[in-house]
């Protein structure tokens, strides 16, 4: 956990398809520091601004991505000002 920086106040959103192989990471690596797992749903992943607000609401301070769902995110203003509050993101 080192490498990412993830301790017990890491609050960790999941956005991958459990069929994928960093969800592993996103499963596991909270369990393993004593983090915080927050699921977002299909429905909310395909959406960037719900999924912005689900970051605000939850207090989420980490997220890994594909490099399609940052730059979803990020062509909207109001998505990109929540995404840029990340203290550390990890992108696959």
């Amino acid at each position: 956990m080192e490498l990412t920086g993830a301790n017990a106040a890491t609050r960790l959103c999941a956005v991958t398809t459990i069929c994928f192989d960093i969800a592993a990471l996103e499963i596991f690596m909270p369990a393993c520091v004593g983090a915080t797992l927050v699921v977002a749903t299909e429905g909310t992943t395909a959406d960037p601004a719900a999924l912005a607000a689900l970051l605000k609401e939850q207090s989420v301070n980490m997220m890994q991505a594909t490099p399609t769902t940052w730059r979803q995110g990020l062509t909207l203003v109001h998505v990109r000002a929540q995404l840029e509050q990340l203290q550390d993101t990890i992108i696959y």
